[in-house]
This record gives C-alpha cells, structure tokens and sequence, in this order.
C-alpha cells in the first residue's frame, strides 16, 4: 500500500516535471516524444535501471528554437527527482504509479 504522503510527494514531483515542461513548451517540451521520454525515465526506474540524462535531441526538443540545452537540463533534474523516488519504492506503490501516470508496461 502506497501513503497518502508518498502520493502527495510523487504527484508534487509530477507538477514539477510538467512546470518545466511549460517552462519550454516552445521548445516542445509537450509534445509526445518528450512526455515519452519522462514515462521511459519513470519505467526505467521501476525496473532498477538508473536515470539516463538525455541533451536536447535526446528529449527531441524542437532544433530552431534557442535554449534547448537549458530546457534538457531542467528537463533531467525534474526527472531524474521522479526516477529516483521511483525507484526507491516497493513493487506496490509502483504498481499505484503504473496506475495513476497510466504506464502501461
């Protein structure tokens, strides 16, 4: 069984993630191969693998547009936050995740 507070704290970690996704939407940070890579982050955790930091084409972030690598880096802090407290979980509250973040491997 997965806290109230570990809940509170992961989906908190989530908004942060998704702020930073905001932060540089123009950079196309909510576009889907970039959501992807947060969900592979959170799916590499689960299954004890460590957080990958991935530059600007690695999250796919739009090219023409200025301050890709700023937006990487912010990227990977905010997702390497969530990986680490995945993987620090038991297999039921990873299980609560799949569910709510709606992974579905």
């Amino acid at each position: 069984m997965i806290t109230e507070a570990k809940k509170t704290a992961f989906i908190e970690l989530v908004k942060k993630f998704e702020a930073v996704q905001d932060k540089f939407r123009s950079n196309g940070a909510w576009d889907t191969e970039p959501s992807w890579h947060f969900k592979n982050a959170m799916y590499r955790a689960m299954i004890g693998r460590e957080f990958k930091p991935l530059d600007a084409r690695g999250w796919e972030l739009y090219s023409s547009v200025a301050g890709g690598s700023r937006a990487a880096a912010q990227l990977n802090t905010a997702a390497k936050r969530v990986a680490n407290m995945v993987s620090k979980m038991n297999d039921k509250e990873k299980a609560w995740v799949r569910d709510y973040y709606g992974l579905d491997y």
